[in-house]
This record gives structure tokens, C-alpha cells and sequence, in this order.
């Protein structure tokens, strides 16, 4: 294991007060995990940083204050158990693996108080999940989606929308008519 990897390790495991981790672990290396037990003292973390991570376990009440989950290359194979990420409000997820079919959907539509969606670069993805939970959200960011063919007709359903960047050349389908400009 390398040293950061067993520092990162060490470093969650011993504190109860951290409300902001950054764990930014350099590309290339082999694959880092980290589990819910070692997440477990880290009731008030509010910012979370996991670039070129995966987690893993049962993360029931783990995670209730999380505000803002930046995750920079998230494996398409992440499924988490109990992931509720209710609180969350900005949602990162740049250059990941993520697909269509991706099983953390479902808990992240369970993010009411959403107002960013940064989805840019994700190459698995062509079409995106439907928006109708996400009525508070105000950022969309889907540039880079290369593979991004579909944008979901809820769409037209985000009131709250100021920014949206769609910078994809392989859209055919798109309800511009449903926004409200």
C-alpha cells in the first residue's frame, strides 16, 4: 500500500470533529477503497473529496450531514448500501464511470435540497436520469458527455434552473420547448 493511502486511512479513522476530507489520491495507482467502518467517527462531515476512490459497505446514517460530494472519477461499479445523501446539495461527479443504469440513482434522487448536478465528461452516459426530484436544482453541467445522445423531458420541470451547460455534439433529442427562458 502506498503511504498516503495508509495516512488517508489513518487520518479518518481518528477524528470525530472534521466537517471537510479531501482525499485526492493521484491517478494511475491501483485502485483505492475506503469502507464505511473507516467513515464511521465522521458524523459531522459536511464536504467530502474522494478523487480516484471507491467506497464501499453499509453507510446507514453515515453520511446525514454531507452538503457537498466531489467525486472525480466515480467507478460505474459503485453500490453502496444505505448511501442517503438527502442533504446533499452539490454533486460532482466529473470524468466518472457512471452510466445510464447506474445503481446510485435511486439514492441520489433522494436529494431534495440538490441545486448543482456537475455530470461533465461522463462518457457512459446517453442519456441523462429524469430530473423530477431534483426541483431546487439551479446548475446543470453535462459538457464533455460525448455519448450523450437524450436529455430527459423533466427537464422542462426545473423551475429553479440558471445554468445550463450542455456542451455535448451527439444530442438528438432534447426538450428545449419545455424550459423556461
Amino acid at each position: 500500500m502506498k503511504a498516503e493511502y495508509i495516512l488517508a486511512r489513518r487520518l479518518i479513522l481518528g477524528t470525530k470533529m472534521v466537517e471537510a476530507l479531501c482525499l485526492h489520491l493521484k491517478q494511475g495507482s491501483h485502485n483505492h477503497c475506503f469502507t464505511n467502518e473507516e467513515f464511521g467517527q465522521l458524523r459531522n462531515l459536511r464536504f467530502l473529496q474522494v478523487d480516484y476512490t471507491d467506497l464501499a459497505g453499509d453507510f446507514n446514517h453515515l453520511l446525514s450531514k454531507l452538503r457537498w460530494l466531489h467525486w472525480h472519477r466515480c467507478p460505474g461499479n459503485f453500490a453502496p448500501t444505505n448511501f442517503h445523501l438527502k442533504n446533499l446539495v452539490i454533486l460532482e461527479l466529473s470524468y466518472s464511470k457512471i452510466t445510464d443504469d447506474w445503481e446510485v440513482w435511486s439514492e441520489i434522487k433522494m436529494a431534495k435540497k440538490l441545486r448543482v448536478l456537475d455530470l461533465s465528461n461522463c462518457s457512459g452516459l446517453s442519456r441523462t436520469p429524469d430530473f423530477s426530484t431534483f426541483s431546487t436544482l439551479e446548475r446543470l453541467i453535462l459538457k464533455g458527455c460525448h455519448n450523450l445522445v437524450q436529455i430527459h423531458p423533466s427537464i422542462g420541470n426545473l423551475i429553479n434552473l440558471k445554468v445550463l451547460d450542455i456542451a455535448c455534439s451527439e444530442i438528438t433529442e432534447f426538450y428545449l420547448m419545455l424550459l423556461e427562458i
